[in-house]
């Protein structure tokens, strides 16, 4: 799972460790948002936070750079430094989402940013518990704003698809009431399973949850 998320990532992010290009372990946690933990060996690794320039290429062949700071420890006190991200994590744990509470639960578990359309509710009927908790996972991270959701490795549909009206159809969803085609997926999933968003203002909108949609 993560050697594959690793590599489509990289097909449209770039990171730089002090200019020199990096798919290292620091390349990796911004992926994944964990703490890279390293033997405290040279005077720069003394730091819980390690720099990273990353560059994304966008839907139209623009690349955008953007400063990221990778949290890091190599000595114990670094990681009382990251409580908050530990906090966090065990305050997820002790959420317990699970596919049959989920739906019932969604305006707690997700209060604020993430919304959820209708169709969701019957898409992880019987999902694959891997696929689920990446999914959760990824969309806490987004809630809580630990990271943003272009973080993930994601495209708009290809103009096969935007312009073939049938195939369209598979990828309209409910939002505030009205179907709405939303395009944009992330693929950073087991089993290659799709999570399609649409940002709408301070708002995110999940339409679908799933195995890729029909491509013909």
């Amino acid at each position: 799972k993560c050697d594959e998320e690793q590599i489509q990532s990289q097909q449209t992010n770039e990171y730089y460790y002090e200019n020199i290009a990096t798919d290292s372990g620091l390349a990796c946690c911004d992926i994944w948002n964990t703490i890279a933990v390293s033997f405290n060996s040279n005077a720069k690794w003394d730091e819980n936070n390690i720099r990273l320039i990353k560059k994304t290429i966008n839907k139209d062949a623009k690349i955008t750079k953007d400063i990221v700071q990778i949290k890091h420890a190599s000595e114990k006190s670094h990681l009382y430094s990251h409580k908050d991200f530990f906090n966090d994590l065990q305050k997820n744990n002790k959420q317990k989402i699970t596919i049959r509470n989920f739906w019932e639960n969604k305006e707690v578990n997700f209060p604020n940013k993430i919304k959820f359309c209708p169709e969701v509710k019957e898409q992880i009927q019987g999902m694959d518990k891997a696929v689920f908790d990446g999914a959760i996972g990824i969309l806490r991270d987004v809630e809580t704003e630990r990271k943003k959701i272009t973080d993930y490795n994601w495209s708009p549909e290809s103009k096969t698809v935007n312009q073939n009206s049938q195939l369209k159809k598979y990828r309209m969803f409910t939002v505030e009431e009205e179907k709405t085609f939303i395009e944009n997926h992330i693929k950073s999933l087991p089993n290659k399973c799709r999570i399609y968003f649409l940002e709408q203002g301070d708002k995110i909108y999940i339409g679908y949850i799933g195995k890729h949609l029909p491509l013909e």
